[in-house]
């Protein structure tokens, strides 16, 4: 028998029902909830809303982007966020870790 949690093939073949109960209870334990509204951003370290910020990237630069994300483990959004403690640096301003936390 596997470990809680884990779903097994043969499992799953010899009850379907029950063990799609399984999947679907595992899923809801581990998904993230989803804001209430569209407009609800998740809170910051100081308790304040982040604000929503777009961005437009020519497909070869997301794609070379997604590309240094992957082969480092890590997400598009973290080196978004190392470009802008790079940008603020180089302007003589505070990090985005300082300024969270005069705020």
């Amino acid at each position: 028998m596997p470990p809680k949690g884990r779903v097994s093939l043969a499992g799953m073949l010899a009850e379907p029902e029950a063990e799609m109960a399984t999947i679907h209870r595992l899923a809801q334990e581990h998904a993230t909830p989803a804001p209430s509204s569209p407009d609800e951003a998740p809170a910051s370290a100081n308790g304040k809303p982040y604000k929503r910020v777009g961005l437009y990237l020519d497909p070869t630069v997301k794609r070379e982007i997604d590309t240094i994300a992957f082969t480092h483990e890590r997400k598009p959004h973290d080196l978004y966020l190392e470009a802008i403690d790079l940008l603020l640096k180089k302007y003589g301003r505070a990090s985005i870790s300082e300024l969270e936390k005069k705020a």
